[in-house]
């Protein structure tokens, strides 16, 4: 599952959305990263709660919007936004016309030890624009975070949460 997301979000040209409960995956945080310095829009929806990936999310998010040491030109243009409540979505929206939907959270855990799944909707069509319009109300509702302004979180929780779910 992991690599297929992967090589799905590696084919965006313009814009990627998440709306995840768990994101704690590194190596899909590091391919948004990626594809954000290339020019890619990246918008990322958190929940403010969590049952049980909290800090490990408040990691992520420190990791999606810190700035870069290795490429000191990038200008980090990723948005972070926290949902106020808990999120159980699973969905990303690649360039408005590929939708991945499913049960599989962006976590180790869900990847390489549950068996879970997604499926990829590639047309433009009515459930993926409704998706679209789904996220848009969601980033309204919810509170962009800045680097300053990441809650402050736990490692050693962080670590655990993102180990253990």
């Amino acid at each position: 599952m992991r690599q297929q997301i992967i090589r799905e979000l590696s084919q965006a040209k313009r814009s990627i959305i998440v709306e995840h409960g768990y994101l704690t995956d590194r190596s899909v945080i590091k391919v948004l990263r990626q594809l954000n310095r290339s020019g890619i829009t990246v918008q990322v929806i958190l929940p403010d709660f969590s049952d049980g990936a909290w800090h490990s999310n408040m990691e992520s998010a420190h990791k999606l919007l810190k700035p870069s040491f290795t490429h000191p030109s990038y200008k980090n243009t990723i948005e972070v936004f926290l949902y106020p409540g808990m999120i159980h979505a699973k969905a990303i929206l690649i360039d408005e016309s590929t939708a991945i939907i499913g049960s599989a959270n962006l976590t180790y855990g869900s990847f390489d030890h549950l068996n879970e799944t997604n499926v990829i909707l590639r047309k433009k069509n009515r459930a993926v624009e409704q998706l679209r319009e789904q996220f848009q109300k969601d980033i309204a509702l919810s509170k962009r975070l800045t680097p300053t302004t990441i809650p402050r979180y736990f490692l050693i929780l962080a670590w655990l949460q993102r180990n253990l779910i």
